[in-house]
Formats: C-alpha cells, structure tokens, sequence
C-alpha cells in the first residue's frame, strides 16, 4: 500500500511549490511543475471565441451608433453565436463561414445570410485590427451567402392599402411578421 495519502498530495499542490519525485514507495512517483501548470492555464484564459469577439464587437461598433442595433443582435444570437460561437476566434476558417451561411440559405432565408455574412465579415476585421487574427476567414461577397437579392414584384392593390389603413387606425403597437 502507498505511503502518499491524498491529503498529502493536495497538501504539496496548495503550497505551490515545485516538486519532482515524491514517491509512495511502491513505485509511484509524482511530479508538479507550477510554471507549466499556470502557463497552460492562463493560455486557455487568453484564447477568444466568436462568441465573446461578438460580445466585444457589438457595444464597441453597433451599440449606440446604430438606428436598431437588435437587428444586428438578433442575427449575432440566432445564426453566428450557434454555428461558430464556440470556436476560437484563430481556429475559424473558411469551411466554417461557408457551412454557417449554407445552413442559413436551406432554411429559406438567403437575404439573412447575406446580412449574417456582412456583420460576420465586419466582426473579423475588428478582430484583425486589434492582432486578436492574422487574416479574415469571413472574406465572402454577397454571391458566396444568400447570393442576389431581387426587390420584390408585388404591391398593395389599391383596396389592400385602404383595408391595411383602416386596421392601422386601432393599432397601438406595430411588430414586423416575416412574409
């Protein structure tokens, strides 16, 4: 049985010292190098994802300068943040934008994956100005993400528009449904 008791070896640890070759004696030897040790840890603290390069970008460039600034939000928490959010912002390549707004054009949605693809584009050139990566990933136009968006042909007919006016009298509130 090992003359090394768990007590013992948090002991050691806690003192934060160096240590190499406190052995039970049975063959068991420990090694505690704190220098690695913190060295690992504070690189896994300096290492920023999507998600917090959003959290940055979004006070310091849309916050306040912005008319609606939700918009921008809406598309950072609905389409960016749970494709790409958990990635490091160093690790994010092309396949990863591509795949992300392929995913937004098969729901239906092409003019918000051109909108994803601009802000995420904007979001990586921040991220390129303050050295956080050495390029964009995010270096598509309009044709690689929803592709061309066409105005659309129809309008209200004239008893639409005095049937649309007649309903708004009593409205209190206005909210945009998606067509």
């Amino acid at each position: 049985m090992g003359k090394l008791t768990e007590l013992e070896i948090r002991n050691l640890i806690k003192a934060g010292e160096r240590f190499d070759g406190p052995s039970d004696g049975d063959g068991l030897y420990l090694r505690y190098r704190k220098a690695d040790a913190l060295a690992k840890i504070e690189a896994a603290n300096a290492v920023v994802t999507v998600a917090a390069l959003a959290d940055e970008y979004f006070p310091a460039r849309i916050l306040g300068r912005w008319k609606h600034p939700n918009i921008v939000r809406s598309r950072i928490e609905r389409d960016i943040k749970p494709n790409i959010g958990k990635l490091a912002v160093g690790d994010v390549r092309p396949q990863h934008i591509d795949a992300m707004l392929k995913s937004i054009v098969a729901r239906g949605a092409p003019t918000m994956a051109t909108d994803v693809m601009r802000w995420t584009k904007r979001m990586f050139d921040y991220a390129v100005k303050r050295e956080m990566v050495p390029c964009n990933p995010a270096a598509f136009d309009p044709s690689d993400a929803g592709g061309k968006e066409e105005s659309r042909t129809r309008w209200l007919t004239r008893d639409e528009l005095a049937q649309w006016l007649a309903a708004s009298r009593f409205c209190t509130t206005w909210s945009v449904s998606p067509v």
